[in-house]
């Protein structure tokens, strides 16, 4: 594994002059990858982390130099371009997908996008705004695939489109939620040989109408039911999955790229405590004819990915600015 980190930074340019390359670009950013996969959130505690693990650490690593000190790693962190090094992770997580196959759930692999505003990371040189972030998650590897930094003049909607050229999703399903469902973002996700499953909204009040409408038709054809039910945290959740592959009707309204089924999803929850019920309701487009039980199973991971707290994003930068480190550098690392 660190031969082929190694090979992988590599392609990273180093703009370093002079003396100051004694130490390998490819070998820091590996140390640093692997300090920040092991908890390590500050670029101090990545120091001391490399100083804990020397030893062990050049077993695998060159190292022909030592170990550099806290300013170098300051410096160098300073110095590499946020998107080179982006590039470099994702295709690390390429190499990693492809060397461990394709299995996922139901012998898919599946990729939710999803984005999120750092709190507090406001870089006064270059932004006025929080930082919003894309991270593609992977149900097969448990971690998250690849992060792309959203410009501040531009949004997720059109950020995704170029963010899934950059992952591998080939036979993969896409996942994502409603701010995601237009026709542009289905299209893209096509290109890349991969299949989508988008949350349908009241922000397409024309396209929920007309779904909504045909599920509540008693005389509606539906090509598979699932249900299942949960008992746990005082409440009792039963969910409903339906699903339909009868569209031609819809797609002489909307003309939605790729579209093989729509499906319902509704989520009764009942608490223990006080006998109440609330009901949420879902619809769903999906590229790939599925059956009920995969469609539901499939959105439900989604909104837990969603939901999941236990994403970490570790930003290594030289400073710390409105509690949050800035972008000088990207390392990202998650764990469920």
């Amino acid at each position: 594994m660190p031969s082929t980190l190694l090979s992988i930074f590599e392609t990273i340019d180093d703009p370093r002059t002079g003396n100051r390359t004694v130490h390998n670009l490819a070998e820091v950013v590996t140390l640093c990858l692997l300090a920040v996969i092991s908890g390590c959130n500050r670029i101090s505690e990545i120091h001391f982390f490399l100083e804990d693990h020397l030893d062990r650490l050049k077993q695998f690593l060159p190292l022909e130099h030592g170990l550099l000190s806290l300013s170098q790693l300051y410096k160098i962190l300073a110095m590499i371009r946020p998107a080179a090094l982006q590039q470099a992770l994702i295709a690390f997580h390429n190499h990693l997908a492809d060397e461990l196959g394709n299995g996922g759930f139901d012998g898919i692999d599946l990729v939710a996008i999803d984005g999120k505003v750092l709190r507090g990371a406001i870089e006064h040189a270059n932004r006025s705004t929080p930082m919003t972030v894309l991270n593609a998650y992977s149900s097969l590897y448990g971690t998250v695939i690849g992060q792309l930094d959203i410009p501040e003049k531009t949004n997720e909607i059109t950020s995704i489109r170029q963010f899934v050229t950059l992952i591998d999703v080939r036979g993969r399903l896409v996942t994502a939620d409603a701010t995601h469902c237009q026709r542009q973002t289905a299209q893209a996700i096509l290109d890349e040989q991969a299949d989508y499953l988008l949350t349908l909204k009241r922000n397409q009040k024309t396209l929920f109408e007309d779904v909504e409408l045909y599920f509540q038709d008693k005389e509606a054809e539906i090509a598979s039911t699932a249900i299942t039910t949960d008992g746990g945290h005082g409440r009792i959740e039963v969910r409903t999955c339906r699903t339909t592959t009868e569209i031609a009707w819809f797609q002489a309204l909307h003309h939605w790229p790729g579209l093989a089924c729509i499906a319902e999803v509704v989520n009764e929850t009942t608490s223990k405590r006080t006998g109440k019920t609330t009901v949420e309701k879902r619809l769903l487009l999906c590229s790939r004819s599925a059956p009920s039980s995969f469609l539901l199973e499939a959105s439900r991971l989604h909104w837990h990915v969603e939901k999941m707290q236990a994403w970490r994003l570790s930003r290594l930068t030289v400073g710390r600015t409105e509690g949050c480190w800035s972008a000088t550098g990207v390392m990202t690392a998650a764990r469920r």
